[in-house]
């Protein structure tokens, strides 16, 4: 359910390498296996030179630079990509490994990075209320822990089942659930506790990660990664919905501030959301739109009345704010990026703990806002970067606050139009955001739910069957 996640992969990764290397049950060994095979996987298909810059469904201020990110050691261990970091506990657990070994078709994949265009759509986690086709109760005490890994405290059709856990287990001490003994009182009210579930389900539900049908797109000069259309307005903890990518430090991408704090819990200023938006990418654009909750909720209140941009100007080769676009280049890649705030513009840092970045951030004001990101390289412009920034500021662009609808006319993609509600459309055309495969890219092609996952690349393979529990591999990296 942490789908992608470029902290909490690094945590998972240990707990499945000691499985592998200690568990007495060989079922359990070989799950364990596939399991680190599929997030090595999920590294392989989105990293951008070596930057792990894809949406993710756990994240905190690492997203801001792939050399702050606690995958690296990993990457750079298993795939020869980003750097090593001293005391990296998953890069160590592997390294002294004796019996996990990884498919080589995955070095592959992760090295096949020269595709002139390379689309990736993947579906993760389930929707809690499809859970009993699953073979799910949300009754019985011994699934509880499953919800748990969604984070599905309170939703109400779990929350009496978490509140059963509380008592079987003695959690109203444990310092994890201190925040629910305030509430044991209501929590003991079926009727009121579910009241609350219902009423308060987007922002109580906020660290909660349900189905997710994530898109990255990539050429050999940049990445853009989103979590398509997913729970806009709910209030948001740890995600990050979209992300483009175009160097090791040279990324971007906006959150709504959950407070104005730069660090204790989340979410905070750049971790997280206080309301989350809805976003849409089609290929190398992303629209959003944030409309801010101006309610007093449970969990967050006085919620910022903006939101922002990191786009740290010290780390691309070239800036500029245009006609109402901020413009930014490294190397090759290309990136165009608007707000709905004719105001908006790089504000001057005065946080030493990221003196490195420049200025980086842009403030867009309202409860209401939009974004727009285009993404393209030097070839679709001939090498002529004030060619590519002619052709955006040239672009139409209709955002209607009130409507909270977004017409952008891409000189890339054509008329792209999101509402707030029903389809994305471009040039007329819905634009499929959901139902993906498990896998769907030039590597893989695995239904949804996945009873067998397969990468083929030349000569190399890798077969995963949950079905009799049994892992091909034609080789593995030396």
């Amino acid at each position: 359910s942490e789908w992608l996640s470029n902290v909490y992969y690094d945590e998972d990764i240990p707990a499945l390498v000691a499985l592998v290397e200690f568990a007495e049950d060989e079922e359990l060994r070989s799950l364990s296996a596939m399991v680190l095979d599929l997030i090595l996987a999920d590294m392989a298909l989105h990293h951008f030179e070596g930057n792990f810059g894809s949406t993710h469904g756990r994240t905190y201020e690492q997203k801001m630079s792939g050399l702050r990110d606690s995958t690296r050691s990993t990457l750079n261990l298993m795939f020869g990509l980003n750097e090593y970091a001293v005391g990296n506990m998953s890069s160590s657990s592997l390294a002294i490994s004796t019996k996990y070994q990884m498919p080589q078709v995955l070095y592959d994949i992760a090295h096949d990075d020269e595709r002139e265009e390379f689309e990736n759509r993947q579906r993760h986690s389930i929707k809690i209320e499809e859970a009993e086709s699953w073979g799910l109760d949300y009754t019985l005490l011994e699934d509880g822990m499953t919800f748990l890994t969604l984070e599905a405290y309170t939703h109400y059709l779990t929350i009496g089942l978490f509140v059963e856990m509380l008592d079987a287990y003695k959690w109203w001490e444990h310092s994890d659930f201190e925040l629910f003994k305030e509430y044991q009182s209501l929590l003991y009210d079926p009727d009121l506790r579910d009241f609350i579930a219902r009423s308060e389900e987007k922002d109580v539900t906020r660290n909660m990660r349900p189905e997710v049908n994530a898109y990255t797109y990539r050429t050999p000069n940049y990445m853009l990664s989103t979590a398509q259309d997913w729970r806009k307005e709910y209030g948001g903890d740890q995600q990050s919905i979209w992300q483009a990518t175009l160097g090791m430090e040279a990324v971007a991408f906006t959150t709504h501030p959950g407070n104005e704090s730069l660090g204790g819990d989340t979410p905070r200023y750049w971790t997280g959301y206080g309301t989350m938006p809805r976003s849409v990418q089609v290929k190398n654009v992303v629209l959003s739109t944030y409309d801010v909750d101006t309610e007093t909720w449970i969990y967050i209140s006085n919620q910022p009345r903006y939101t922002h941009a990191f786009l740290p100007r010290a780390k691309f080769d070239e800036t500029s704010k245009e006609n109402g676009w901020f413009f930014a280049r490294k190397g090759d890649g290309y990136l165009a990026l608007w707000s709905s705030d004719p105001d908006s513009d790089w504000i001057e840092n005065a946080d030493s703990d990221n003196a490195d970045f420049g200025d980086y951030e842009i403030i867009a004001r309202g409860e209401k806002t939009m974004w727009i990101c285009e993404l393209a390289q030097a070839s679709d412009y001939d090498g002529d970067f004030q060619a590519f920034k002619d052709a955006i500021s040239g672009s139409v662009v209709e955002s209607d606050l009130e409507l909270r609808s977004l017409t952008y006319v891409s000189p890339s993609q054509g008329e792209l139009f999101m509402p707030w509600d029903g389809d994305t459309t471009q040039d007329g055309n819905p634009v499929v955001v959901r139902d993906f495969g498990r896998y769907d890219n030039p590597y893989s092609a695995a239904a949804f739910p996945a009873e067998e996952v397969s990468f083929e690349l030349g000569d190399e393979s890798l077969g995963l069957s949950l079905a009799d529990r049994s892992r091909t591999v034609s080789s593995f990296i030396e």
